[in-house]
């Protein structure tokens, strides 16, 4: 019972930090670790990936020119993200969040959506003077689409703060396998074309870089390309936006709360009464010489022993939760994937397990002691 008791408790924990993450991510678009963000350092408390109204870095198809001559780099753009009003030709109005990349026939994907049917290379940008041959071509994701009920062909007109334009939606995407992107209303573009709806093109301005790169070490040479830049990796990132998320922190605080009382509650309370049924082989342990240190070394023993069966057995219960958990949410509506699942989960729910075992060893000294046995309380 002990081992169901934590195991239900680490499973609550995966399964609630998962959904965390999957509030989280949205906008980080993590994807491997060979993907790295330069973002404008900031004193504010708003996440790098959606810090509307924070610093922005200038002169970016300049510098990501710059980017892809150095060594290791694959691919790289910059990211301009601004929301926008979107209508369909059907009538249906929504904002969303617009993307304005630079498409590279080398990655053709950019945060987990596909920009394959994209221009390559920005071609409104022309040199600086904003006069190339406008593309007027826009990607949905699924999200988006749902929402505008627009589909592949359907021409869209999208207003920012520079005015309205007319584009036609060249492909609607539902974002990679597993992912929360592809249910999030966002509509990628031409950076250039996103900079002049949105006023961003005086200055060539965008919020950050999303580079590619074969080799970790090149990530050292980001840095220098402006002089005020952080360099984050994938996983850093979506750290981040857990921790700048006040709903996603709240969850995984509570979950943790949650699972250690609960789990230091139940097992404490079984280990008890075992203790209790077993007055009998303790009294004659005691009147062997086995004081009260040498019973709660091996009652603590076995604590620990069952706190790590509960632990993993909970890790594999809680993944299967986030894989149940993501099943119903796309069978009852349209926003599919809610959460997000990963084996390191099964090391966090073990760790989270162990600590469970260690607060409960306390409690059970303290009931050794306080064990009456024979007329006589066990004492060293």
């Amino acid at each position: 019972m002990s081992v169901i008791g934590v195991a239900m408790a680490i499973a609550l924990l995966v399964s609630v930090t998962g959904l965390a993450v999957g509030i989280a991510s949205p906008m980080t678009g993590a994807g491997s670790d060979s993907e790295y963000w330069i973002v404008p350092e900031s004193e504010s408390d708003s996440s790098a990936l959606v810090a509307a109204g924070d610093p922005q870095f200038g002169s970016v198809h300049t510098a990501n020119d710059r980017l892809l001559e150095y060594e290791h780099v694959e691919s790289s753009t910059p990211l301009l993200m601004q929301v926008v009003q979107i209508e369909s030709d059907s009538g249906a109005s929504e904002y969303v969040v617009a993307l304005g990349v630079i498409p590279d026939s080398a990655s053709e994907s950019v945060m987990g959506l596909s920009t394959a049917a994209m221009t390559p290379g920005d071609p409104y940008y022309e040199n600086g003077s904003y006069n190339g041959t406008a593309t007027d071509e826009v990607v949905l994701s699924n999200g988006a689409a749902t929402l505008l009920e627009a589909e592949e062909g359907s021409d869209v007109s999208v207003s920012g703060g520079g005015g309205a334009q007319s584009f036609t939606t060249i492909d609607v995407d539902e974002g990679d396998a597993g992912s929360v992107l592809g249910t999030t209303p966002i509509a990628v573009m031409q950076l250039s074309e996103l900079q002049t709806l949105t006023g961003a093109a005086e200055h060539d301005q965008a919020d950050q870089f999303l580079v590619q790169t074969s080799s970790p070490s090149a990530a050292d040479d980001f840095e220098g390309l402006y002089d005020e830049a952080e360099v984050y990796s994938s996983s850093e990132m979506t750290t981040q936006q857990v921790l700048d998320s006040d709903l996603a922190l709240a969850l995984s605080l509570t979950a943790i709360l949650v699972s250690i009382f609960v789990g230091t509650l139940f097992i404490g309370t079984t280990m008890v009464f075992e203790l209790i049924g077993n007055r009998s082989q303790l009294a004659s342990l005691h009147a062997m010489g086995i004081g009260l240190r040498s019973q709660l070394t091996m009652y603590a023993l076995q604590t620990i022993i069952v706190t790590i069966i509960g632990g993993l057995l909970g890790g594999v219960i809680g993944l299967l939760g986030i894989r149940l958990l993501n099943f119903a949410a796309e069978q009852i509506s349209s926003v599919g994937a809610v959460a997000v699942g990963h084996p390191v989960f099964l090391v966090y729910g073990f760790a989270v397990a162990l600590v469970i075992g260690l607060i409960t060893i306390p409690f059970l000294g303290f009931a050794l002691w306080r064990l009456d046995i024979g007329g006589e309380r066990i004492r060293e």
